[in-house]
């Protein structure tokens, strides 16, 4: 043992008599060099001539008291319930068997330093620690004799002080198994995290020590631990099924990998498509954007039910807004419908769109939005005319719009052409007078539109939709079972609307039609020509097994024992489904990427949709207050100042 170090080990530790160098026994010759103030540097000498920093006096802390429990992990919660009341916290310094016996040893959570001070410091944080050398140590023994834990106080002193509130220990801030499981619950239901810290501070018993960012943690932690339990589709596909979607999954080959990966995704719940087929007259189709991480459009159907409520009937994610994109999704509405038809189907002036609907329902009259209508003809009319031009040539477009004859419709034709420019008229020419007939009204007032000539519709059951998402960088089967809950819960209001509405009567009615509350009196009123279009069970079933059995006759004699065992598989649900890849993620048309105004993360987080290309034309108004309309404060007419008018008269 170094001679300097035992002597001042044996010296008494009293601040008021330091004892003399003399009285060590030692010599400047017996001190090894490194140890010498000649051998230091001269600010290191100055520094050691300075008056020691005497040490602190703290209140004694007691130690938790020394008997036996029953198991470790009792022990382990009483003392710490222990130390938390007492100002400080206890954690597992290490455990190791001695012959045969277990031993833990505990310490305080301010005992060791972790950080070696020689180490170069990366951070400017790490100049900081919680850690203080404390030498309060405790020993767990196992009695095997008794099966029981021996508690052993060891050092039962601090060297520091006890803090004011358990918060302020790492170890006191752990959520419990009740909160995590609370956490888990609300995390799946979309709550927000400081939404979850405000229900977990007025849980009991256990009081929440843990600070928001800790939840935020707790969430990323369980995200990151879902997507390594199983690959993205598996989840995908387990996400459908337990939420008890109908769905079919189109699948591609990528070009790059060579592997293969889904590049759509349809899906409807078996209540929505039991609506549709009730109220599938006249449907509207709209894509809309930022719903998951990998940037597929989301095309959402909607319909309207017999109380005038805006309904989602399916949802499908592609890939790209293609031709053969549109018409494979429209394809699988189709056969969800079956037998069923819709009449009208309004949409934007989308053509790959436009071009699917003719090829998959060619019987259904494909009307256009009215208002995004307008909306382009401001981003491209405007510039040209101007502003007090573009006015008078709208009043003259909108009167167009709403003609109810051939003969009105050329007369708001000519007037509408005495309005604008020529190239106004080729732009128009081009673009929508060969589609009047999926706007004027003349021309859709044969079609059971019931006056729905705007997509508004489905723009609101965009953001209906929106609101039960968790961000634009959700995983696809986080972003369908939040669908899920928000298609459920249109369900539940129009299911409560539809029964209070059977409760109310109209009164005053004419005789004739009195009894069209009845059901039976409804049928009764109905031409019989139009009973007979309704489709019984039977025929859906016959209809069905006709197309099965005129496929089947269609194959070759090889590949016919092939589809009847396929076919059993399916109606078994044994099938299996090939192996395939998750999305890839693709630019895709639409909207511009982000906003002018917004920053560049949070643009792509948020669900918001960003601007469309009229937005960015007009004006943006002034921040701040509007101009004062104080009469004290116009110019005055003779040219007297304001300060001369505001004096008493």
């Amino acid at each position: 043992m170094d001679p300097l170090a035992a002597a001042m080990a044996s010296a008494p530790n009293t601040k008021e008599d330091p004892p003399p160098i003399d009285a060590l026994n030692l010599s400047m010759d017996s001190v090894p060099p490194n140890n010498r103030e000649d051998s230091l540097p001269e600010d290191a000498r100055s520094r050691s001539e300075q008056t020691p920093v005497e040490e602190e006096h703290h209140p004694p802390i007691p130690a938790p008291p020394a008997q036996s429990y029953t198991s470790k992990d009792t022990c382990f919660e009483s003392i710490q319930s222990w130390a938390k009341e007492h100002g400080y916290a206890i954690v597992t310094a290490r455990s190791y068997p001695v012959n045969g016996v277990d031993r833990v040893i505990y310490q305080c959570d301010r005992s060791e330093r972790n950080e070696d001070p020689s180490a170069p410091r990366m951070k400017d944080s790490s100049n900081k620690t919680r850690k203080t050398n404390c030498p309060f140590r405790l020993v767990l023994t196992h009695d095997p004799i008794t099966n029981n834990w021996d508690l052993d106080i060891k050092n039962p002193d601090h060297n520091h002080a006890p803090s004011e509130h358990p918060s302020a220990h790492v170890v006191h801030r752990r959520f419990t198994a009740d909160q995590k499981e609370q956490m888990i619950l609300l995390r799946s239901a979309g709550v927000m995290p400081i939404k979850v810290k405000n229900t977990l501070m007025k849980m009991g018993p256990t009081p929440l020590l843990a600070p928001l960012k800790a939840i935020h943690n707790f969430n990323y932690k369980e995200g990151r631990m879902e997507l390594e339990r199983s690959p993205s589709m598996i989840r995908v596909i387990e996400a459908l099924r337990s939420k008890g979607f109908k769905y079919q999954i189109k699948s591609s080959v990528d070009i790059k990998t060579g592997s293969d990966c889904s590049s759509a995704l349809f899906f409807a719940l078996p209540e929505s498509l039991e609506l549709a087929k009730k109220h599938r007259f006249c449907i509207q189709i709209d894509a809309t954007y930022k719903t998951n991480r990998y940037k597929m459009p989301l095309l959402h159907i909607g319909g309207v039910n017999s109380c005038n409520r805006s309904f989602t009937f399916a949802f499908c994610f592609i890939s790209k807004e293609q031709d053969s994109d549109f018409t494979w999704a429209l394809q699988q509405l189709k056969l969800a419908l079956q037998p069923h038809i819709p009449s009208v189907i309004l949409t934007d002036k989308e053509q790959a769109l436009m071009n699917a609907i003719e090829t998959v329902f060619p019987s259904a009259r494909n009307l256009l939005c009215q208002w995004h209508m307008g909306k382009n003809l401001y981003a491209q009319c405007r510039p040209i005319l101007g502003d007090e031009d573009y006015g008078t040539f709208r009043q003259a477009w909108n009167y167009l719009v709403v003609s109810k004859s051939p003969e009105i419709y050329q007369k708001n034709y000519a007037k509408l052409a005495s309005t604008c420019t020529p190239d106004v008229m080729e732009y128009l020419a081009e673009n929508w007078i060969p589609l009047k007939d999926r706007f004027v009204k003349y021309l859709i007032g044969d079609v059971p539109h019931f006056n729905n000539v705007t997509t508004s519709r489905i723009e609101s059951l965009h953001a209906a939709v929106k609101r039960f998402l968790k961000g634009a960088k959700s995983s696809m089967h986080t972003t369908i079972s939040d669908m899920d809950d928000a298609v459920k819960h249109q369900l539940h209001e129009m299911r409560i609307e539809c029964a209070t509405q059977q409760q109310v009567h109209i009164n005053n009615l004419p005789r004739v039609l009195g009894r069209l509350g009845d059901e039976d009196g409804f049928y009764e009123v109905i031409p019989e020509e139009v009973k007979e279009t309704f489709p019984t069970d039977e025929e859906h079933e016959n209809t069905f097994l006709s197309e099965i059995f005129e496929r089947f006759q269609k194959l070759s004699t090889h590949e016919q024992p092939r589809y009847i065992r396929e076919f059993a598989q399916l109606l078994d649900q044994t099938h299996v489904l090939s192996p395939f890849g998750e999305p890839i993620e693709q630019p895709h048309k639409g909207r511009p990427k982000g906003a002018l105004n917004k920053p560049k993360d949070q643009s792509q987080k948020s669900t918001k949709r960003d601007p469309s290309a009229w937005e960015y034309q007009v004006p943006k108004r002034k921040v701040g207050r509007p101009p004062s309309r104080n009469p004290l404060s116009l110019p005055r007419s003779d040219g007297e100042d304001d300060l001369a008018r505001m004096k008493p008269m």
